[in-house]
Order: C-alpha cells, then structure tokens, then sequence
C-alpha cells in the first residue's frame, strides 16, 4: 500500500503553511510528553470519572474533539478513541461532556444568536510495559573508519533524550560534527520524520506523517515525502532541497526488511547514484545495536562510518 498523499495545491514547492490547507507546524500539536511512540488501529482502553488505570502509564497526549450541539457522548468518544490510535495510545482517560456556546450579532439586523458546540476532552496515556525501546536510544557512539589502519576510530558520542533529541555530546575528531551532520543525522529518521520544531511542518494520514516541509520565512529549506507498505512501516523517503527540486537531483533513501519485519539496510542514492548504504544489526531483544554506513564502490562497498547504540530502560522513563 502506498500511503502518500499527493497535494493539489498548485506550485506546492513554493507553499507555506498559511498557503495550503492540511499543514500544521509539527510542534503545535496535541502531545505533552516527547516519548515516541506509534500510531496504530488496535483497541483503546477508555476510563471514566473515578476509574484509574492499574498500570504504571505516561501521559502522551492531550486530546480534545468537538461536534455540533447535538452530537452524542457516544459519537465524541468514538473521535476521542481515535485520535488515541493515532497518537499510539493504550487507553484514554475521559472527561465529562461540555458544551462551548459562541455569541455572535449581526449589525444589519440587531439580531444575536448562539452556537453550541459539544466538547469532550481526554488524556491519551501509554502503559510503560508497552512502550518500544527501541525507538528511544540513549547513547550513539559515532566511528569513523581509517584507511590507514584499516580501523574505526572514535569520531563522536552523543547523549539523547527519550524523545531524540541531543543532550550531551562529545567530539573526538575534528571535523566529528561535520561529519555527523552530512552523513548522518542528514539522512536520520528522527530528523526527517520525527524532529519537532526548526520550521518543520507536515501532512498526517491516519496519524502517520506522509508530507513534511522545513520552511523559514516563506521560503521552503526542505521538502519530504514518506511511503510506507501495508504493514505501515515505512519504505521510502524522497527528500528535496532548493537546489534539487527536479525529480532527477533529489535523494531519495529505500528500505528494505528481513522476513520478521525488521530494517535491515537503507539505499541512499543522490541524483539516481548510489550514494550510502546503511546495515543494521540488533541484540538479543531485537533493539537495533549497530549501524554500518558504507559507499558505494564498483566492485562493492568500501565501510565509513560505524554507529553503537545504547537504549533507555524502562525505569528512567518518567
């Protein structure tokens, strides 16, 4: 299945967010922990007034649904219990109905009338024994491959958040982050998927993002597209940049995974020429324990950069 959505806005490369109704800056939205986790479509737990959930849970979202003056409590539940899906949440804990009434007259006719609107408000939480941790590294332990030596050397050690982002880091090259940055974190699912925030705004489907642009100040820094299959995992990126918006310069990154669904190596090509592969390696739990980026080469492939991770357990997440 392909899950990309095509806009129909014209000259989409040149929209902003203000230009092309369905993009929303990609911080502005309803969750309230950076933990990182999945849409899906599997059943939502609900809890009412006075119950409690009996596991240990973190809040990931605050979620809120309106409809019109007569639309049911059973109709907002079923949106709220959605929404949840969406945010990858086990369970909702509901509030009670409210309804929101707007004011409005009309100088024409002196008249003033009243719009009710149904409210329903919930918070969407994630039981802690559910939570993946593989997609909450929390050490990445960057080499760089010496030709010299035919050895990997320490390049640079960053310390994440669970949500992704950068806490700490170490250089111990010169040039490390350079290095990163361009053939790294460039390239990083959590940058071009998942990063909040730096002008980034998106298109969803099904509460998973297919469309993102980075635009600062009207003008569009970088242009994303996502595929996934249909077991929702993703399969491609084509990603877009002012100096290479024609279909022929842009990079495009395919996924390939092995019979039990895991990623197991990702093709970078750059202007349709091979460019980078990444190969991946997992533990016992099935976390991702080693990323090996080599470049291509006419007789193979020649390695470059060596990455080992580290993961957050499931008592430092809060």
């Amino acid at each position: 299945m392909k899950a990309l959505i095509t806009l129909t806005c014209a000259a989409v490369l040149g929209l902003t967010l203000h230009s092309c109704i369905g993009y929303y800056p990609a911080n502005s939205n309803e969750r309230i922990s950076d933990i990182p986790t999945q849409p899906h479509q599997e059943e939502v737990q609900l809890f009412f007034s006075g119950e409690w959930p009996k596991q240990e849970y973190v809040k990931i979202a605050a979620l809120e649904v309106t409809g019109g003056e007569n639309t049911s409590y059973a109709a907002l539940v079923k949106a709220l219990r959605k929404r949840a899906q969406a945010y990858g949440a086990d369970a909702v804990m509901v509030q009670d109905k409210n309804t929101v009434s707007d004011v409005s007259s009309s100088i024409y006719n002196r008249t003033v009338s009243t719009a009710n609107t149904s409210l329903l408000q919930g918070i969407a939480i994630k039981y802690k024994k559910n939570l993946d941790l593989s997609l909450m590294p929390k050490r990445q332990e960057l080499q760089l491959y010496n030709l010299e030596t035919s050895s990997f050397q320490p390049l640079l050690n960053l310390q994440f958040s669970p949500g992704g982002e950068v806490k700490e880091q170490e250089v111990l090259q010169q040039k490390a982050l350079d290095y990163y940055n361009r053939f790294v974190k460039r390239y990083s699912e959590h940058h071009l998927v998942k990063e909040q925030g730096n002008y980034w705004i998106q298109r969803e489907q099904e509460g998973y993002v297919v469309e993102r642009q980075q635009v600062q100040h009207g003008i569009i820094l970088k242009q994303v597209e996502i595929e996934y299959d249909a077991a929702r995992r993703i399969t491609k990126i084509l990603v877009k940049e002012p100096n290479t918006l024609q279909q022929d310069g842009q990079e495009v990154i395919n996924y390939t995974y092995n019979e039990v669904g895991q990623l197991v190596s990702r093709r970078i090509t750059r202007k349709k020429v091979p460019y980078l592969l990444e190969e991946y390696t997992y533990d016992d739990s099935g976390k991702v324990e080693q990323v090996q980026v080599y470049t291509p080469k006419a007789e193979g492939k020649a390695p470059f950069l060596k990455s080992d991770f580290a993961y957050y357990s499931l008592e430092e997440i809060n």
